[in-house]
């Protein structure tokens, strides 16, 4: 199992209450979770994103 780390954020109240209202107690701990890691694999990888620049840096080159 992989080690886990503890960190805390402030997030609005608003935002809080509907959190609260929307996912049980004992749940509320994996949904940020699971909403955390849904948000990284959408998120592009910074080696990702440099390798891209640098294709379109190449292919702008070739073009011009």
């Amino acid at each position: 199992m992989e080690k886990l780390r503890v960190f805390s954020v402030k997030i609005p109240e608003k935002v809080y209450k509907e959190l609260i209202l929307r996912v049980p107690e004992g749940e509320r701990s994996n949904f940020v979770r699971d909403a955390i890691m849904e948000k990284l694999e959408k998120t592009p990888k910074p080696d990702k994103i440099l390798e891209l620049e640098n294709r379109v840096s190449r292919v702008e080159s070739e073009l011009s």
